[in-house]
């Protein structure tokens, strides 16, 4: 152990088995599956060298320690749900995880509990992430039948640079295209493999990545993992309607 410098959560066991630990490791995520906080009156001393957090279930946010948080350096990856992530706590944690620069937010269509997140309704402090430049966003569903929302209601992320967004079917996110990415100089968007034939979308997945270029007033770089008449319709679009004064390249991957 004296050598690791990444370690695993699952239960409340280890978090006494990493504690002296913690000022070592670089990379930890927590796979917390129910609400497992560390053990009441364990000290854990604060995890300097910590790099990378990687949060897989919704369920674990309230039990990450300040003694993590307010020392992580690089990346933090979150699991995002409307019905079940807790205001509150994504407040706390932008406000502890100060020296952020790279957000992932694993987006999932989770059922609606009984009541929902009522302390959501009545929580309205912003949840500000001040230092993060880059912006990954998840989308797992892969469901045409169901538009899930953009997270960027609840979050704000003022100094982004380098927006990035995974999903199956561009126009099934609603309110991609109507938030103001003033500061965004690089998008990435990654068509992930649809379980259905979507070729009768590429007009709208066309239209969707216009629309959402016309929100990046700044964008210099265009990246896309896309089929070749998505990029095809998207190059022609750009030139029509002389989007992005500022925009250098768009690139194929």
């Amino acid at each position: 152990m004296e050598r690791c410098v990444g370690f695993t959560v699952h239960d409340s066991n280890h978090w006494a088995f990493i504690a002296p630990y913690l000022p070592q490791l670089e990379y930890l995520t927590l796979a917390l599956h129910l609400r497992v906080p560390p053990p009441f009156g364990l000290e854990l001393q604060p995890a300097i060298k910590l790099k990378s957090l990687k949060i897989e279930h919704p369920e674990g946010l309230p039990f990450c320690p300040t003694a993590i948080l307010s020392h992580l350096q690089s990346e933090l990856e979150l699991c995002f749900s409307w019905s079940t992530t807790s205001r509150r706590e994504l407040y706390r944690i932008a406000s502890d995880a100060t020296n952020l620069s790279s957000l992932r937010l694993n987006i999932i269509v989770a059922p609606q509990p009984s009541g929902g997140v009522l302390e959501n309704v009545f929580f309205h402090e912003k949840c500000v992430f001040e230092q993060v430049t880059h912006l990954v966003l998840h989308y797992a569903d892969n469901s045409l039948e169901r538009v899930v929302r953009h997270p960027l209601e609840m979050i704000q992320v003022p100094k982004l640079e380098r927006l990035e967004i995974w999903l199956h079917h561009l126009r099934t996110i609603e309110g991609l295209g109507r938030v103001d990415y003033l500061t965004v100089t690089q998008l990435i968007v990654v068509l992930l493999p649809a379980s259905s034939d979507s070729s009768d979308g590429f007009e709208s997945e066309s239209e969707a990545v216009l629309e959402l270029i016309q929100s990046l007033p700044s964008l210099e770089l265009l990246d896309l993992a896309v089929p070749l008449e998505v990029l095809r319709r998207v190059r022609v679009g750009v030139r029509e309607r002389n989007l992005c004064p500022y925009l250098s390249a768009i690139r194929h991957q």
